[in-house]
């Protein structure tokens, strides 16, 4: 029986992690990804009467409310909308207090992301080499998901989902640049699933690698992150990658082990630092920044002007002459326009502030196991700068790996 229960539990982590390809490939991966974080939760619930996990039930029952007023009011397109980003989030934070009340599933939850990054760095190269090879820049096919709804128009990402792309290309100069978009919707967030599943390969393999396979093991991940063209991510990773060498040198203190380590990695700065900040690159993603710089100014003005504490809601009906739609793109600067100086509140505590907190806890605390402080700085800049950029309430498996890494953040677990 125990046994049975063993694999039901690795399963259920798998169909997080290791699995979630496949679910994404079928287009599923919307709707089976949270509903495995909640089976889990119900097989190792917990009672958590942390003073975080009250700020969570708080802005869940404030989330909630606001859903249900949506609907009152007759508005069933943003009702809709509303439970969807309640049920990406609140998925995430079931996953986030298993992991932190059960040792047992939070070991099953590492691995599972191991191997989801062996899977996606393998992948990342050889769907790259196929797209440079056969001029394919273009590289998508029709999920299950669309074949079945082949007809129907399905809300939000569901639509998105009938499609899986692996690239897709943008314009510079007349050049035709592919992006690696394997595994997300944008290029952005398939950037943060290769940056924090490699993460978590770190802390699940730290005590056998040496420096320099992590060393080649980076690089590896520095260059497929270009393959994604994300600016962010990759200024993210630099910075990740900086912190956690000084984390490590610090501990081995030796002057050789820094030399090894700092001029391969200073190489590899400057070369990127040629490729990506010349004009062809700049120039020709410049206006995405521009846009939505505009589409921030526009909501916060937007929402001061109408309903400062208590926001737009989600999906505000505005007149406008950008792309990108008032309140996206930025979890922060989402929760003020969607819910107003309340949300934006719960939102700078719950996503920036604790996170912070539990990283300065573990990286100035010589007591956690290495693996665990280089896990902290690895994961916290890429976060942090995914969400000033990106919606966490958008994304399922951006919510779940983010909640991952805060419930392995808040707790001082340690890897067998």
């Amino acid at each position: 029986m125990s046994l049975m229960l063993i694999r039901k539990d690795e399963f259920l982590s798998n169909l997080i992690g290791k699995y979630y390809p496949l679910l994404w490939y079928t287009g599923f991966h919307i709707v089976l990804s949270p509903l495995a974080a909640c089976f889990v939760y119900l097989r190792y619930r917990d009672r958590d009467r942390s003073p975080e996990t009250f700020i969570y039930f708080v802005f869940f029952l404030y989330m909630f409310i606001r859903a249900i007023a949506s609907l009152i009011s007759g508005d069933a397109g943003r009702a809709i909308a509303t439970f969807y980003n309640f049920l990406v989030l609140f998925s995430g934070f079931l996953l986030f207090q298993t992991i932190k009340g059960s040792d047992k599933f939070s070991l099953q939850i590492i691995k599972s992301f191991a191997n989801l990054f062996l899977f996606t760095v393998i992948s990342y190269q050889l769907i790259y080499m196929f797209v440079l090879v056969s001029g394919e820049y273009y590289l998508y096919h029709k999920s299950l998901l669309g074949i079945i709804f082949q007809n129907a128009e399905l809300p939000g990402l569901l639509d998105a989902a009938k499609t899986a792309i692996y690239t897709r290309f943008e314009w510079g100069f007349g050049d035709v640049v592919p992006r690696m978009v394997f595994l997300a919707e944008f290029p952005t967030t398939s950037a943060l699933i290769l940056s924090l599943t490699y993460a978590f390969f770190i802390l699940y393999k730290f005590k056998k690698l040496s420096f320099f396979q992590l060393l080649m093991i980076d690089f590896i991940v520095l260059v497929s992150l270009t393959y994604t063209q994300s600016r962010v991510m990759l200024l993210a990773f630099l910075l990740s990658l900086l912190l956690s060498y000084l984390l490590i040198l610090h501990r081995n203190n030796k002057v050789r082990a820094f030399l090894y380590g700092a001029f391969p990695f200073l190489i590899v700065m400057i070369g990127l630092g040629v490729f990506y900040l010349t004009d062809y690159l700049s120039s020709f993603r410049a206006s995405s920044a521009n846009v939505r710089f505009l589409s921030y100014m526009m909501g916060i003005e937007l929402v001061l002007d109408s309903n400062p504490w208590f926001g737009l809601g989600v999906k505000p009906r505005v007149d406008s002459l950008i792309d990108i739609p008032i309140g996206s793109h930025s979890t922060l600067i989402s929760s003020l326009v969607k819910f107003g100086i309340i949300g934006a509140l719960f939102s700078t505590i719950l996503f920036f502030i604790f996170p912070i907190k539990h990283v300065l806890l573990k990286v100035f605390n010589h007591n956690i196991p290495t693996e665990y402080r280089v896990f902290s700085v690895r994961v916290l800049p890429v976060i942090l700068l995914w969400m000033v950029f990106q919606d966490l309430d958008a994304y399922t498996i951006a919510s779940l790996l983010i909640f991952s890494c805060f419930g392995i953040l808040s707790t001082g677990n340690k890897v067998k």
